[in-house]
């Protein structure tokens, strides 16, 4: 089933790739054409000789062409030639940038070539240099002396860093400042304990958790050892705990307030924790923590980036986020518009944002490296402002004005929440979204927040998950609700690596006419779909139906209610 599924994504791909392929390299009398290049000029005239230089420039220009342009012109193209396009503050699209049915407004890539819309700054690997500060050397562990490297990250014009905080949640922003990803891979902020063996998180265990008030608490550490070794650290005020200490299926960040003989203090947490037993830890922001390839620390005083080099510091170019808008690309009230093989990339809080929008495609592009989501479809309010909050999903009326939207062979890599959250459609008055997300790929999903933070979060009504493939997750790869809902021909693997109690797809809200089939499922520790606190589940009347086409192992297709399982295996 596996080679199935991998034949007709290869081949969809190809298929799709060389239709826009064509249209790129098409001489089409009826299209009007507007160049950018990041050595172009906006003093220029849009030509191919003569390209215009910033996104700004290029969208003023396709709102001037279209008042003036003929009644025969089908599209507008907005073709970006490769390289970085760096944002300062968010590109907004609205009604004036609408096309309509009988003329497309298409911002797309040259044909061969990757346009890169960015909130970071880009650093050659020869940037980094020797440390010989003997103070942080003193902190940084003697086995990484030769292969810890820095960059003045103030030298390429940064002025601003931010900074991790307690408040991981979906109601703030800006939740770890600027991150560091080195060719295709995110580096992680020095942390302890490392990663396993597996590459999954190891913890630090207390036996006793008790609260004194005001957002504090006592953490009694079972090892002494553990305790000696955080209090060695010299800058705790800089150091986020993190882990299932609040219950097991959800991640809980908060402040290090010290430690005294065995016991620790946890301060500024935003979230009650569980008092009534043990809990687990991680600790990240800790400089003396810096000990393997692949991890940094961000002296945010100085503005110092330290890091120890991997394998994809050779040839990849070393980027950090920078941009603290809510969204790099944010399109509101705009109607039919493509985007086409366009890489997103580098924002400290989302990508791409569309709301209040109709007919909006995006094919071949790339959502990566955000600290949020990748891309945001809808409306998120109501329930959809709190991943748990949304047990009967299908009551709430979700706003329909966002619609006909369609992702189609995209990439999803290394964002710190989603990679795709959608909240579309009216599920209580049957009003279709009519959202596609089809042939994509998604990995690494979760990576800060950690758990509630699936490749795809899909709540709403008609909604299509097709063919696509979710891997290397947190927490869930899936969550879900509405209704009709379908997720068909998926892969999903290696995912709950971290946390438990969901699995690869995850619902807490009944979902009639909804279709969960002929995925395929395998790899990961806790091999189940899982429906939860379903309510009158058994009088759907068959209206959603729950089969996959393969899986490994012995895996639970559950409905769960009041802890009691009502489904079978």
């Amino acid at each position: 089933m596996k080679k199935i599924i991998s034949i007709i994504l290869c081949t969809a791909i190809f298929c799709s790739a060389s239709v826009f392929a064509a249209e790129n390299n098409s001489d089409n009398s009826a299209s009007i054409h507007i160049y950018v290049s990041p050595n172009g000029s906006d003093n220029n005239d849009a030509s191919i000789n003569k390209p215009l230089a910033t996104l700004a420039a290029a969208q003023k220009k396709a709102r001037e062409v279209k008042k003036t342009a003929a009644a025969d012109i089908t599209n507008i193209n907005i073709i970006l030639r490769g390289g970085e396009y760096t944002l300062e503050r968010t590109l907004e699209f609205s009604a004036e940038d609408s096309g309509s049915e009988n003329c497309r407004i298409n911002w797309k890539a040259y044909d061969g070539e990757q346009p890169v819309i960015s909130g970071g700054k880009y650093i050659s690997p020869s940037a980094m240099k020797k440390v010989t500060d003997r103070k942080v050397l003193k902190r940084i562990p003697s086995t990484v002396h030769k292969s810890v490297r820095m960059i003045d990250l103030r030298s390429t014009g940064m002025k601003d860093f931010g900074a991790p905080s307690q408040y991981v949640d979906w109601g703030y922003d800006d939740w770890m400042g600027s991150e560091v990803f080195v060719g295709d891979k995110a580096y992680e902020l020095a942390k302890w304990p490392n990663n396993d063996k597996n590459g999954r998180q190891d913890w630090v265990y207390a036996n006793k958790q008790q609260s004194l008030g005001n957002n504090a608490y006592q953490a009694f550490l079972e090892q002494r050892t553990d305790a000696n070794r955080i209090a060695s650290w010299q800058n705790p005020e800089e150091v986020i705990i993190n882990g299932p200490y609040q219950v097991c299926y959800f991640s809980t960040f908060a402040k290090l307030g010290g430690v005294k003989g065995s016991v620790m203090d946890i301060i500024d947490c935003p979230a009650s924790i569980n008092t009534s037993g043990g809990g687990a830890y991680s600790f990240y922001n800790v400089l003396e923590e810096l000990d393997v390839p692949g991890e940094y620390y961000i002296d945010r005083k100085s503005g110092i980036l330290y890091l120890i080099p991997d394998e994809n510091a050779k040839n990849g170019k070393i980027k950090i986020s920078s941009f603290s808008d809510d969204w790099l690309v944010s399109v509101v009230g705009a109607n039919y518009v493509n985007f086409d093989g366009i890489d997103f990339e580098l924002s400290r809080n989302g990508d791409v944002n569309v709301q209040k929008s109709t007919y909006i495609n995006f094919y071949d592009c790339g959502f990566n490296n955000s600290t949020k989501g990748g891309l945001r479809i809808g409306d998120a309010g109501s329930a959809h402002s709190d991943p748990r909050g949304n047990w009967g999903v299908e009551n709430y009326s979700l706003e329909t004005d966002t619609n006909n939207i369609t992702v189609d062979r995209c990439r999803f890599l290394n964002n710190g929440y989603y990679g795709v959250r959608i909240s579309a459609g009216n599920s209580s008055k049957l009003e279709r979204a009519d959202v596609t997300v089809k042939n994509s790929y998604f990995y690494n999903s979760g990576r800060v927040m950690k758990t509630y933070a699936p490749g795809m979060s899909v709540f709403g009504c008609g909604i299509d998950i097709l063919n696509n493939h979710i891997e290397h997750t947190t927490h869930a790869g899936m969550n879900c609700g509405g209704t009709f809902v379908n997720i068909m021909y998926n892969e999903i693997n290696d995912v709950m690596r971290d946390y438990s109690d969901q699995g690869f797809i995850y619902s807490a809200t009944s979902m009639p006419g909804s279709e969960i089939a002929y995925n395929y499922l395998h790899d990961t520790n806790y091999n189940e779909i899982k429906m939860e606190d379903w309510g009158d589940w058994r009088n759907l009347g068959g209206k959603i139906r729950l089969c996959n086409a393969k899986y490994q192992g012995s895996m639970k297709v559950g409905i769960y209610k009041d802890g009691y399982t009502y489904g079978g295996h």
